[in-house]
């Protein structure tokens, strides 16, 4: 009965407490068991020393003495010695049974030694029945405590109460999934996924633990997560929680739309309008549709050493298809034409397109490969020229340890234009960073970054001429939300930079969004980037942009 009261009276001060007195009465309860828990395992330290006393040392043997004292126990034996008392063969239950008699050669064990090892033995068996009984409270004493700190958003709190059970028993599915969940509300997503899986291996029917892995998959792979809700919901008709998942994954399916504006200006003189529109759909089960169309005006107001003045477009359609081949892993293909306008009133088509694969390596890794073709959409010059990029690229990312993360990227761009001249450029970047949740919903990541590329040769007018480039610098970003409606993305890049391996130029750069949720599944996004790179010139060019961006998703409000 113990055990069971117990837990009702931890039950009752999770449920009638305020969250942070529930908080405080659970703790002293877990601190409580602990010791008692020290106790038990020191009595039984001492009652295994006091079997060890008591074991004889060489084989044990009943001597005519001892047999007649065992057989008439109220007679002293033909050596004079007391009586000897025996212990029942058969104990009742909850006593332990002892030899009936301990006996070396030298003589009998003292009668009340023999009394108080039998009191021991008692005792510990008291021990064996009950130990686990009292660990199962304590248990649940700490997963009360964590559910209460997960409850009121202290996930880091939660989390290591939940790690304490799991030193306990590491099977303990409740503890694996309420570590997910923390990782998961705090929008650490693949975090989550890795304890929901080890969840489903200890209990693959683990309904909160499917759940939970279908939210994860809600948005990057949202088929699967219906897949899941469906079979979910053929072994638990009628569940609340599975339902809910079941609309989310239909909703994470439904069409959406995206309008976009923004101007970009340079130091040297350079303008770039663009205009975009895009939306999206699911053909089938795990194939997804975008199709979009954008405008790209270019207008040069600077001196004629930078660019060519006078104004051009270039005019963009394109439609790309996803296509989900496993957890983890994606094919995506796209296709279309740029329409080029340029400043002398010529205008031309070229075809553009792409084809990149997404990977899983493991669950802590991940990659992407990729080649691009495109026209070069940024100043009046690049247009006039007809400058194509064809670029292919490889990035790999990794979690080292729970909080840190490793990326390394190797590009090449092959570069043409209609002058019959071409160019290229190598490019490798790699960067660690620091990742740290200060509030519940608010992410901040720390690191550096080291990047370096060369262009084969000079185009002219500074473009594509830097010969190595190198840059070293820290970056600082964060994200979360702000309150119910609203949420943030910065980051902030400052360092050093150089083009000819000898002089040192600052860098800094930095950008910030803040999306609005408006309801009915519209959100506004508003947006700023300002930058001093040497990326495409041999001193540095700084540019600035700001724009809005407007989108709409179909199925239920959100």
């Amino acid at each position: 009965m113990k055990p069971v009261l117990l837990r009702c009276v931890v039950v009752a001060v999770a449920v009638a407490l305020p969250l942070p007195a529930a908080s405080q009465s659970l703790a002293e309860v877990a601190r409580k068991e602990r010791e008692r828990r020290r106790q038990i395992q020191a009595a039984r330290s001492q009652v295994d020393a006091g079997k060890e006393r008591a074991s004889p040392s060489k084989p044990v043997t009943k001597s005519a003495a001892t047999r007649t004292a065992t057989k008439h126990p109220a007679k002293a034996d033909a050596t004079g010695a007391p009586p000897v008392r025996t212990v029942p063969t058969a104990a009742s239950p909850g006593v332990a049974t002892l030899p009936a008699v301990y006996v070396e050669e030298s003589g009998v064990t003292p009668v009340v030694e023999r009394d108080a090892l039998a009191a021991k033995a008692s005792f510990a068996v008291d021990i064996d029945h009950g130990l686990a009984q009292r660990d199962s409270a304590e248990l649940e004493a700490l997963l009360a405590l964590a559910n209460n700190y997960a409850r009121s958003g202290d996930y880091e709190a939660a989390r290591a109460e939940y790690k304490s059970v799991l030193e306990r028993n590491a099977s303990n599915v409740d503890a694996l999934v309420g570590v997910a969940q923390t990782y998961h509300w705090a929008g650490a997503g693949e975090l989550a996924r890795e304890w929901y899986e080890d969840a489903l291996r200890v209990e693959p029917d683990s309904t909160a633990a499917q759940i939970g892995l279908g939210y994860v998959e809600l948005w990057s792979e949202p088929a699967a997560a219906e897949s899941r809700a469906q079979r979910l919901e053929q072994r638990l008709p009628g569940n609340d929680d599975v339902e809910r998942l079941r609309r989310e994954s239909r909703s994470a399916r439904a069409p959406e739309v995206m309008l976009s504006y923004d101007q970009l200006s340079d130091s040297n003189g350079n303008n770039l309008d663009t205009a975009w529109i895009e939306t999206g759909f699911w053909l089938f089960e795990a194939g997804h549709l975008r199709i979009g169309a954008a405008r790209y005006g270019m207008d040069f107001i600077g001196e004629p050493l930078f660019g060519t003045p006078g104004r051009g477009s270039i005019g963009s359609m394109y439609g790309a298809l996803s296509v989900s081949a496993a957890p983890g892993q994606a094919v995506n293909f796209r296709l279309g034409v740029d329409r080029r306008d340029n400043t002398f009133a010529v205008t031309d088509y070229v075809g553009i397109g792409g084809v990149s694969w997404e990977f899983g390596l493991g669950r802590r890794w991940g990659g992407n490969l990729s080649f691009d073709r495109d026209s070069f959409r940024y100043t009046t010059q690049a247009l006039d020229e007809g400058i194509i990029l064809n670029a292919a690229s490889g990035t790999v990312t990794g979690r080292i340890a729970e909080n840190w993360v490793v990326d390394g990227t190797v590009g090449y761009w092959d570069i043409d234009d209609n002058l019959a001249r071409d160019n290229s450029r190598f490019d490798v970047q790699t960067g660690i960073r620091y990742r740290k949740l200060v509030r519940p919903t608010q992410l901040i990541e720390a690191g550096y970054v080291f990047r370096h590329f060369g262009f084969d040769q000079n185009f002219g007018a500074s473009f594509f001429s830097p010969a190595s480039y190198r840059a070293h610098y820290g970056q600082f970003r964060a994200s979360g939300d702000l309150g119910s409606i609203a949420d943030f993305q910065l980051q902030l890049d400052t360092g050093i930079q150089s083009y000819d391996q000898v002089s040192n130029e600052p860098l800094l750069a930095g950008l910030g969004m803040l999306g609005f949720k408006l309801g009915g599944g519209y959100r506004l996004e508003v947006f700023g980037v300002r930058g001093d790179y040497l990326l495409l010139s041999d001193f540095a060019v700084t540019t600035e942009q700001v724009g809005i961006r407007f989108r709409w998703k179909g199925g239920e409000a959100r």
